[in-house]
């Protein structure tokens, strides 16, 4: 569901997105009292404004909704980590990934084991949970998400990735001897390509 786009009149510190966001949750007929008991969560980019130990937006709102969690927002992290990512780290990265959900498919692991806990007792952080109409199949969901990424791999093309695949030092065989010819044909392939 999606709430509200708010432009920052004040400004972009922690105390201008605080107070939009507030205003915003009011406007909403959101009171404290409901917030209090029912706002559990809350994504940034990772921002200090956002972050801030002393003064970032999820330090303020921690102080008046005490059961908030934060989470920094798993694109956005991708994005910091990878800023001089080569092609073939980024591949590595993105099967990885692919192989992590696949894993999650046959064991969910604990944060998905407290998660089904909680819809069994009812509450999670003494926040009372409800059912929506619509149940999330968590293998097609899955499923779906390893799709999207496979799909969207920078390697797709099995041919491309054979014949760059000697860029890549891990692929470089051990032995000095070995690695004087190591991916001549490829390079020259790749070369006959451009």
């Amino acid at each position: 569901m999606f709430l509200d786009l708010i432009e920052l009149e004040e400004g972009t510190t922690a105390d201008a997105i605080y107070k939009a966001l507030k205003k915003s949750l009011l406007e909403a007929d959101l009171d404290d009292a409901d917030l209090k008991s029912h706002l559990i969560c809350i994504t940034t980019d990772g921002a200090s404004v956002m972050t801030g130990r002393q003064s970032g937006l999820i330090t303020r709102l921690k102080k008046d909704y005490p059961l908030l969690e934060s989470i920094h927002c798993l694109a956005h992290r991708l994005e910091l980590s990878n800023r001089s990512t080569s092609l073939m780290e980024a591949t590595r990265e993105i099967k990885m990934t692919i192989e992590v959900l696949k894993a999650f498919k046959i064991t969910p692991g604990k944060s998905m084991e407290k998660a089904a806990e909680a819809v069994k007792v009812g509450e999670f952080k003494q926040v009372p949970l409800r059912s929506s109409k619509e149940n999330v199949n968590r293998f097609l969901f899955l499923q779906a998400i390893i799709d999207s990424l496979s799909s969207r791999m920078p390697l797709h093309d099995t041919n491309l990735t054979k014949i760059i695949t000697p860029l890549d030092p891990l692929n470089w065989p051990k032995s000095r001897e070995s690695l004087i010819l190591f991916g001549e044909k490829e390079i020259h392939d790749l070369a006959k390509d451009a």
